[in-house]
This record gives structure tokens, sequence and C-alpha cells, in this order.
């Protein structure tokens, strides 16, 4: 499959060009492992210095994993305490990487392919660290972003689907698409129709139909609302994400 981005409508992204194999991809090798000594205190910790992590208090286990992406201009100790209400229902630990820059980086590297910035290799560094602390159901791996980090959460997930098993976009703006996908792969997106700033008809027309193409069957959910965080999306895209 040839790579591309599907493009949010008035931004200087990839609008259908083609990239070449030569384009890099943001490959994380970090491992999970479910026989890993919990080492974490219960609730919200540092770890290293560009993520947080939280552990419910009944975690029996190796333990579901959400990976939280926040949006522009946003905190990763504020957009995890957006999802620990989430977390502790599930029994899952959550892990929010800050950005190196004010938002994620995903745009044309002027050579016709992808730049992500520094972030992948310090999300990479970070999930290592969390794996050695901590035992993770290898199979209940999500990655979960909102706007700017909904667009990076799914151009970064579709590249790594050994490690996350479910995707989930919030409010995404635009994608990558690697030369290969999973079809396997649980992938849920979620948008508000009345969405004044990353527009609905583009995920609705472009996102969502360049997924399905890609050979991926996404879950939807096209709430009556604006750019937000709708919780009954939250609610019913972990379920599925986490496999309830």
């Amino acid at each position: 499959m040839i790579r591309h981005m599907m493009a949010l409508a008035g931004a200087a992204v990839l609008a259908g060009a083609s990239v070449p194999a030569s384009a890099a991809e943001p490959v994380l090798r970090a491992i999970p492992a479910a026989t890993a000594a919990m080492t974490l205190p219960s609730g919200v910790s540092r770890l290293g210095s560009n993520a947080f992590v939280y552990v419910p208090r009944k975690v029996s286990g190796a333990a579901p994993l959400i990976v939280l992406l926040h949006p522009a201009g946003g905190k990763a100790e504020d957009f995890l305490r957006e999802f620990t209400r989430s977390a502790d229902q599930r029994g899952a630990m959550l892990m929010a990487m800050q950005a190196s820059r004010d938002t994620w980086t995903l745009k044309p590297d002027g050579k016709g392919g992808a730049d992500f910035g520094a972030d992948p290799a310090a999300l990479d560094q970070a999930l290592t660290t969390l794996f050695g602390k901590a035992p993770i159901d290898p199979q209940r791996v999500a990655i979960l972003g909102y706007s700017d980090g909904a667009s990076y959460a799914l151009s970064v997930g579709l590249a790594n689907p050994t490690l996350f098993k479910a995707v989930v976009a919030l409010s995404p703006g635009t994608v990558w698409l690697p030369p290969r996908v999973d079809a396997a792969q649980r992938i849920f997106v979620a948008h508000g129709i009345r969405d004044d700033k990353l527009p609905f008809r583009n995920v609705r027309e472009t996102i969502v139909p360049g997924l399905e193409k890609a050979g991926l069957k996404p879950q939807t959910r096209f709430f009556n609302g604006g750019h937000e965080i709708d919780h009954l999306s939250v609610d019913r895209a972990l379920d599925y994400a986490l496999g309830k």
C-alpha cells in the first residue's frame, strides 16, 4: 500500500500525495511484560521527564494499559486526570506523554515523507521504563489521543499494531497510513458533528473511508457536539479497545 496522509482541510499536509518507501516510520520497540513485578505506587506519579503514570488501587495481575496523548497546548498530567475514573472502572493503568513541543509533530518532511519529530523515541523510552516497572497485559495495550493527540495516536498506533492492539482517536484532524496495516487492530474514531476546529466532514469523508480502504474496520461514534471530549464516546471506545 502507498503511504499517504489524509489531510485536514486548509492544513499544509500531504493531501493525498504519495510517499516514497524510504520515508521513516515511527516504529517503537518497547515490549510489554506480563511477568514484570509491580514497583509503582498507586495513584499518579512521574515516569521520567516527559511522562506520567496512573496506577489504580485495585490492579490484579497483568493490567491493561492506555497510553494518552494530549491536545495541542495541553499538559500530560492534566490530560491523564481526565481518564482516571475510566481506568479505575477497568483496572487499567494510564501513561500520559508530554509532547516535546507545544503539540505533536506530524507534517511533511520536505522529501515526500512524514516528519514525526522526536516524540516517537521519547514514547518508546517511556514505555520501556514502564514495562520494566509494572506487569502489562500485551493483548490489552491501547493508545488514545484527543485533537492533535488523536491524529498522532492514530498515525503512531497504526504503525505499531503489534504493540498497540487498539487505537482511540477523539476528534482527529489527519492520519498517516503506514505501507501495511493489521486488519485485526481495533480502531475507534469519535467526532462531534458541530466541531468548528477540526471539521467533522474531513473525518466522515476522508479519514474513515481512508482507513476502510486500507483494510481496517474502524468503529465510529459521531455525536451531536463540538470540539470536545464526549465521555459516552470514551466509555464505548475503551470497552471496545480493551475487549470488554
